[in-house]
């Protein structure tokens, strides 16, 4: 029959430590299977209670149970220690050599003096209940002890024998936004991952309502590599059985990067109305005032967007409905604040900044510092200060003191004829006035603005030469057969109709005296009478047939006064022969284009 030997501690047969040689000792006597047992006639039971447990002061790892043959299922679990590794071989019988100890029966010798009760069988054995009744052993805890060590090393041999292929995949009870991913290798976990964000879609509510966010709108960016990355080391933090053990969950997010602000204004712009929100503390200017006013703010709430990100970061909103949760929302800056900043602006409102050149003085008024007035806010510090555009004031007061302290300088304008040459002059040019660096003035103005003590500042002026430019006539007078005009030279005497570029007539006409010149120019034609009674200093003429006024009360006419034509004769007015001015009359209209030039 085989033997079954029980070693604890060691895992090795014959493993018991000894910190020596052992003392020879009296041969152990063999044991009649299933009789009573003396333990005074055991050496190695020494110190084990009938209980069959070790005692106190025997070192359980550093001993070696040999057992009577038995028969492995009859073996009494209270005599195995669940907490010591076990490990069980099977050891054929052999003849001991001659110098180990013998088994055989010893002569018989006087009884030794019982330390207890005697020891119960070990192997299976029937106990009287009654008078002729036998009650077999219950082997429901050996069967307990058997299953569990059955699990445990089917668990242990499933781990150690995984180990190896779950180096490389995914662990048992891995799963990836709820999906199975067991045993998944990293390109089928980075296929799924893929998928899973290609439909992600997160449901949140608030007060009712519910949406269906998509990843963008909400500010969120996922990382595949990431997420995979996760996967694969998913239970590493595990013990070494709940790494490997399938019963064990091992739930994995998707891998996602939030933008708090960008999430916060879809979550407040989504569920949170605009009357509900922090309004902070403004300012404006009155203009009847003149001064600036706080406009008061409100407090609020808005969603709690940190904890939303969070809470989408742990996978929340894809099988139910994330609850957007409020906070409150505190009034960026408060009405006090506001005030300090307005009473500071309005300080500096009161102040005096003149600036004088030559005989001009220039105050700048109220609305326009106003205008140059900023108001910076910190939300953090909760404050407003007052300040000054300094790039406003640069780009405005240069054109502002131009305007109130100098007087523009005219351009010349030469009009050139259809035929490419100078004309007549179109407008005569005017010499100004200019700053002589409006730039310094302008820093020395901010300045003040700074410091907001107010200035009187004297600038420097100079003249502004006037210039010269030609102009051409306009397109409709340079094509033939074009808009109607009339030229008149003086140096010629004459009269020319013109349509565009086509000459259609000329007549001699009479012009003013040098003392009283028809005026050069360029004039439109501004009213037409067939007869009038014209008078001046000196002169009074009844029944002036075909008037035109072109240039002031200057006017073309007929002169039925005078016998000849093509000299200077007039106060300033153009006459001609009473038909031919007839004919000019009813051609020409009021915004006729006339050219007076020498």
């Amino acid at each position: 029959m085989a033997k079954w030997t029980l070693f604890h501690g060691s895992g090795k047969p014959g493993g018991a430590k000894s910190a020596g040689p052992s003392a020879p000792g009296p041969a152990t006597p063999a044991v009649d299977e299933g009789a009573p047992v003396d333990a005074t006639a055991h050496p190695v039971d020494a110190g084990i209670p009938p209980s069959g447990v070790p005692s106190p002061a025997t070192d359980v790892a550093d001993t070696a149970v040999s057992a009577p043959p038995v028969d492995a299922t009859g073996a009494d679990p209270a005599e195995l220690d669940a907490t010591q590794p076990m490990d069980i071989h099977v050891i054929p019988p052999a003849a001991p050599p001659s110098s180990a100890p013998s088994f055989a029966p010893a002569p018989p010798g006087p009884a030794a003096a019982p330390r207890g009760p005697a020891t119960p069988p070990r192997g299976p054995a029937t106990a009287r209940t009654g008078p002729g009744k036998t009650k077999k052993k219950s082997r429901g805890p050996l069967v307990a002890v058997i299953a569990v060590t059955a699990v445990v090393l089917l668990i242990a041999g499933s781990a150690v024998g995984g180990g190896f292929f779950f180096q490389s995949h995914a662990k048992p009870g891995t799963e990836l936004s709820g999906t199975s991913v067991t045993g998944f290798s990293e390109a089928d976990v980075r296929a799924l991952a893929t998928t899973l964000i290609g439909d992600y879609k997160a449901t949140l509510g608030l007060g009712g309502r519910q949406v269906e966010a998509q990843p963008a709108e909400m500010g969120v960016t996922f990382d595949v590599d990431a997420t995979v990355a996760r996967v694969m080391d998913a239970g590493s933090e595990l013990s070494w059985i709940d790494r490997y053990n399938p019963f064990t969950p091992k739930p994995v997010p998707l891998a996602m990067t939030v933008d708090s602000g960008k999430l916060q204004a879809y979550l407040n712009q989504t569920f949170i109305d605009d009357s509900q929100r922090a309004v902070t503390a403004t300012t404006k200017f009155d203009a009847e005032k003149k001064q600036f006013v706080v406009v008061p703010g409100q407090s609020g709430i808005q969603a709690d967007a940190a904890t939303v990100a969070r809470q989408l970061a742990e996978g929340a909103g894809l099988t139910a409905a994330l609850d957007v949760p409020t906070v409150a929302e505190i009034q960026p800056v408060s009405d006090a604040a506001a005030q300090q900043a307005v009473d500071e602006a309005n300080r500096h409102l009161g102040m005096k900044y003149v600036v004088k050149a030559g005989d001009e003085s220039y105050t700048i008024p109220a609305t326009t510092l106003a205008g140059w007035t900023t108001f910076t806010e910190d939300a953090e510090a909760g404050t407003l200060v007052a300040g000054v555009d300094n790039a406003k004031v640069t780009a405005e007061l240069p054109g502002i003191l131009a305007k109130k302290l100098t007087t523009a300088m005219v351009t010349k304008q030469i009009l050139i004829g259809p035929d490419g040459k100078p004309m007549v002059t179109k407008r005569a040019g005017k010499n100004g006035t200019k700053i002589k660096d409006p730039a310094a003035a302008t820093t020395q103005v901010i300045d003040a603005l700074a410091t907001g003590k107010g200035i009187n500042l004297t600038v420097d002026v100079v003249t502004d030469k006037f210039t010269t430019e030609n102009v051409k006539m306009d397109d409709k007078y340079l094509k033939p057969n074009g808009e109607r005009w009339i030229e008149i030279n003086r140096t010629t005497f004459r009269l020319t109709r013109w349509e565009g570029t086509t000459k259609i007539d000329q007549y001699p006409v009479v012009i003013g005296v040098p003392s009283l010149p028809t005026p050069t120019g360029v004039w439109e034609v501004w009213w037409k009478l067939p007869l009038q009674d014209m008078s001046g200093p000196g002169y009074y003429v009844h029944n002036v047939p075909w008037v035109a006024y072109f240039a002031g009360d200057n006017a073309l006419h007929g002169n039925y006064w005078v016998d000849s034509y093509g000299r200077a004769m007039t106060h300033g007015c153009v006459g001609l022969y009473p038909p031919i001015a007839e004919k000019v009359y009813k051609w020409l209209d009021v915004g006729t284009m006339v050219i007076v030039h020498d």
